[in-house]
């Protein structure tokens, strides 16, 4: 049981840090909801 945690922990993590990298290397999926704007929508704070 132990194993199988670790295993899904592991793909979680790396699923995380593979879009950090997507990101790092000019990814725009995600941008629009993840960086925080002002009121008017259009520039990023």
């Amino acid at each position: 049981m132990p194993t199988v945690i670790s295993i899904i922990l592991f793909l979680i993590v790396l699923f995380i840090s593979s879009i950090h990298f997507y990101w790092a290397f000019g990814g725009k999926w995600g941008s629009d909801v993840v960086l925080p704007t002002k009121d008017d929508n259009n520039t990023k704070v």
